[in-house]
């Protein structure tokens, strides 16, 4: 019994699944926008973003909570096409009922979608599922499952398609995109192992991560992962390190396995004006062209 007792301290909220290795991935993301973003916030919560990115487009983005519904994301761009996320406030207790949607004219290119979601998360548990209604030939049932035991959080994630359709002709059912994964937290370090595409058996994938938050200033994180087998040609790696240099100025640097080398410089030159500076730069290729990029966000 005394031995079991690590597992059945006061547990935190699980992280769903999907996020068990969030905060890698976004320590090693450096997008390569050249972006101008003004973001304002009423004293009731609403929110209202305006962004501009430079051959791409103008996107306005904002959220607004309602008694009965909480409208998550609204937004429009300028390339033809809608967003809608929202929820229902407090409808099962535990329990969250949503529906996202994405509507176009016909000059966008992507595809519309129309997906409900449900969340159940409890102090062990968090369950997430997202239905497709408008995949062809087939509605789409995303599943996403993980459950904490102490400081060790364990999961799986799937996709399925369903033998009906509200678009095309019927499909027939199909597993695909299985996974299955587990976080270990101790202290200041997070270890994370994951295995996708196991109902392929011997074509799985497997990925291994590590994150060490060194101070309240520097975190530096590294992921090593192949696709299908643990080849040696087949195998990607990356690191990432991030530190404030002050209380205004943070640096971010990252390195991945192809030799593609990444930093970023962010500064917040105001209380109400932030300026990023990005480049990246191929190693293997120092000749060829390289990239640089810029963002001001502005807060009102």
């Amino acid at each position: 019994l005394y031995l079991l007792r690590p597992f059945y301290h006061l547990n935190k909220m699980p992280t769903s699944f999907g996020d068990f290795q969030k905060a890698n991935k976004d320590l090693a993301k450096f997008d390569q926008k050249k972006t101008f973003k003004l973001k304002a916030k009423t004293s009731s919560g609403n929110k209202l973003a305006t962004k501009y990115t430079l051959g791409k487009g103008l996107n306005i983005e904002g959220s607004q909570k309602t008694s009965a519904i909480n409208y998550t994301k609204l937004a429009a761009d300028s390339d033809g096409h809608f967003e809608v996320e929202a929820e229902l406030n407090d409808a099962i207790a535990d329990c969250t009922i949503g529906l996202t949607a994405k509507v176009g004219s016909e000059a966008w290119t992507g595809s519309e979608e129309c997906n409900l979601t449900l969340n159940y998360s409890n102090s062990d548990l968090d369950f997430n599922s997202t239905t497709a209604l408008l995949g062809v030939g087939a509605v789409g049932q995303d599943l996403d499952v993980s459950y904490a035991l102490g400081d060790m959080e364990i999961g799986g994630s799937c996709s399925l398609k369903l033998p009906f359709a509200l678009v095309g002709k019927k499909g027939s059912f199909e597993l695909s995109n299985t996974a299955f994964g587990l976080k270990q937290t101790s202290g200041d370090l997070t270890f994370g192992a994951n295995f996708t595409d196991i109902h392929k058996l011997q074509a799985a994938g497997m990925g291994l991560s590590v994150l060490h938050k060194c101070s309240g200033d520097t975190t530096w994180g590294a992921r090593v992962s192949s696709a299908t087998t643990w080849k040696p040609s087949a195998v990607k790696a990356n690191m990432a390190f991030e530190t404030a240099l002050d209380g205004q100025t943070k640096f971010s640097f990252g390195l991945d396995s192809a030799g593609v080398l990444q930093a970023k410089f962010a500064q917040d030159v105001s209380s109400k004006i932030t300026m990023t500076y990005q480049t990246k730069v191929d190693t293997n290729n120092l000749a060829g062209d390289q990239s640089f990029g810029f963002g001001i966000q502005m807060n009102a």
